[in-house]
């Protein structure tokens, strides 16, 4: 049961014991109003923080009881970021970070939780950005095969597909860095450009220009309807990225780390400047080959890779369409001006992760809003359509 109802049935059995105090101390009235009271703040007090501190209800911890891989006990810790973060009046903005970061495959992850993406079995190599391995150790329900190594840590990912996790919990303070790790279906077992029924379509032979980030993707994540509902990153969920492509589940998808990471580092920026929002509407994100031939698109759109997403901010209305974000009382090409102005200055000034990709704007169409485009392309590119 919940926190709360214990600790209603705590304030009764306190009054009705001090009901009994009252009848064998009725000669000290003062002794029996001073253990009132303090039984009552003691009552107050469970009400007030227990249920702070038995908060397993995160992102994370919903992600593994979804998936059946939830340990009681062990994913059962204080929450580090909530899901509620819609920036009530006066409220600050979450960006989810932890105290220290960890290096996965070049890139910095620095928060509470986040995602990667691996193939079965393969090896995935982490390690601290700016502490040492001694001061660390690895935690996780389920079975992995871990290798120190001298300045990281070696982890095998399982063999079957789904969803797994393990923290990195930096010993002499107790924080930690829980990585979700979604083991991929390898891309041979698509057959006939069908994976599993899902159509996928044909990817094609050859990378543009040579770029390997037009390579075929080496995986394709399963989703279920449980899936869908995961986050990926701390303001992110996985259904998010689906093609909208009409078809039955499990779906597949592709999406890359550095995408997240890029979505997350805007979101941030939008809510520095005060166009405050808990996430981005994905207007589109994955789209399989198949799909993306039948509404027009390029042979080599990014959104095939798995690393481009078009994204608005849409929180005044909830109407499926871009706020109004310079008040002008109606929203237009301007209003996504202002995203594509900001995420343009902020790759300029970014590291290098950052830079190298695509921003293209769109205004209004008659059957939908404006919007951004962002992508992980690895070169500089920016376009502009009405």
């Amino acid at each position: 049961m919940r926190s709360g109802f214990w600790a209603a049935v705590f304030v009764v059995i306190a009054f009705y014991g001090c009901g009994i105090c009252d009848t064998h101390f009725y000669y000290c009235y003062s002794f029996y109003r001073m253990k009132q009271l303090l039984l009552f703040f003691v009552a107050v007090l469970i009400v007030l923080i227990f249920p702070r501190l038995s908060d397993s209800d995160t992102p994370a911890s919903r992600n593994l009881a979804a998936s059946g891989l939830y340990a009681e006990g062990f994913y059962s810790t204080v929450s580090y970021f909530k899901e509620e973060r819609h920036l009530k009046t006066g409220s600050r903005f979450d960006a989810g970070y932890a105290p220290f970061s960890l290096i996965y495959r070049e890139k910095t992850l620095p928060y509470h939780f986040f995602t990667v993406f691996a193939l079965p079995g393969e090896h995935l190599f982490f390690q601290p950005e700016n502490d040492f391995i001694s001061d660390f150790m690895l935690v996780s329900p389920d079975v992995f095969f871990r290798e120190q190594m001298q300045d990281g840590w070696v982890i095998y990912a399982p063999a079957e597909t789904g969803l797994y996790a393990v923290d990195f919990i930096r010993t002499r303070d107790n924080e930690r860095i829980r990585i979700q790790i979604i083991v991929m279906v390898p891309f041979e077992k698509v057959e006939n450009g069908r994976l599993n029924g899902f159509r996928i379509g044909e990817y094609p032979s050859e990378p543009l220009n040579g770029n390997p980030r037009y390579l075929p993707p080496r995986g394709f994540v399963e989703v279920t309807p449980e899936m869908a509902n995961i986050f990926v990153s701390p303001h992110f969920r996985l259904g998010q990225f689906l093609c909208k492509q009409e078809d039955d589940f499990p779906k597949y998808l592709v999406l890359k780390e550095r995408l997240l990471l890029q979505l997350e580092h805007i979101l941030e920026e939008s809510n520095r400047l005060g166009y405050r929002a808990s996430g981005f509407y994905v207007m589109s994100g994955y789209r399989t080959p198949w799909y993306n031939s039948r509404i027009g698109n390029g042979r080599y759109s990014r959104h095939i890779y798995g690393d481009a997403a078009d994204i608005f901010i849409d929180t005044s209305s909830r109407s499926g369409m871009m706020d109004d974000l310079n008040k002008d009382g109606k929203v237009d090409k301007k209003d996504a001006l202002i995203l594509f102005d900001m995420i343009d200055r902020l790759q300029k000034t970014a590291d290098e992760s950052y830079r190298h990709g695509g921003l293209g704007l769109y205004g209004n169409r008659p059957w939908r809003g404006p919007f951004v485009h962002v992508d992980g392309r690895g070169h500089y590119a920016r376009w502009t359509l009405d």
